[in-house]
């Protein structure tokens, strides 16, 4: 199993420095989670790639436990994102942290805001060490709930560097309900389920092939429930749907 450096000990030391500086290694078990029920129907055309601090650290399958090794001291993120291989098209990922002193992590799709929080947060070169883990994924779970990835994650990651957080910044956007009619073709009479693993309620279309909605301003996909196509959705902020088939 290949050895993957900390990014946070990269920017404690503030120096690319290599792994032999780290104080050693340890190894965790992973446990990765199965699918969610909503992306059954294309369950054998999705990869798991599994990062571990930013650095994709191989594939696995659905509810496998996988030994990883990581610093053996400080923080590691794990992520579990999700591939549709055919297409390239990436879903949203599960998460995981490790504190410094677990010997198994249950990563889970409640934890994927998380994750990606702390690893984006990393990448703006501040400590972990320094960010109340616990709290921060208790408050996204309490005050986010299924709707975590609607939270606005540039600005968090802006009030945790900046030391300047408060837990109403983990509120999720408000949603806006819409009417979308498929694309043309077959992909547009099928149902659709979001690329979100939190939300888990197919839309089924009326004999118009419209679907009602509720999502927040932004760009958010589907994937027909085959998975024989991925459709993309931007909100703009007057409300107005753009549709795009993939």
């Amino acid at each position: 199993m290949k050895t993957v450096c900390s990014l946070v000990g990269l920017m404690m030391l503030g120096t690319g420095t290599a792994c032999s500086l780290f104080s050693g290694q340890r190894v965790v078990e992973l446990h990765v989670p199965e699918l969610p029920t909503s992306w059954q129907g294309f369950a054998g055309h999705i990869e798991l790639l599994v990062e571990v601090n930013g650095v994709v650290d191989g594939t696995s399958e659905p509810g496998s436990t996988l030994r990883v090794s990581v610093p053996a001291s400080g923080p590691s993120v794990f992520r579990i994102r999700p591939r549709i291989r055919d297409r390239g098209v990436y879903l949203l990922p599960a998460g995981g942290v490790s504190h410094g002193d677990e010997q198994e992590i249950h990563a889970s799709w409640a934890d994927g805001p998380l994750a990606s929080i702390l690893l984006k947060v990393a990448r703006a070169e501040y400590p972990l060490e320094r960010v109340n883990i616990t709290r921060l994924r208790e408050e996204i779970l309490d005050r986010a709930g299924p709707y975590a990835w609607s939270i606005r994650i540039p600005q968090v990651v802006s009030a945790i560097v900046h030391e300047r957080m408060r837990v109403f910044d983990l509120a999720p956007q408000s949603g806006v309900a819409v009417q979308v009619t498929g694309p043309a073709g077959e992909a547009g009479s099928l149902s659709w389920v979001r690329a979100d693993p939190l939300l888990t309620d197919v839309l089924v279309p009326d004999r118009d092939d419209r679907r009602e909605l509720t999502i927040p301003t932004g760009t958010h996909q589907f994937v027909a429930i085959d998975g024989s196509s991925v459709i993309v959705l931007q909100l703009h902020d007057d409300g107005t749907p753009v549709l795009i088939s993939r």
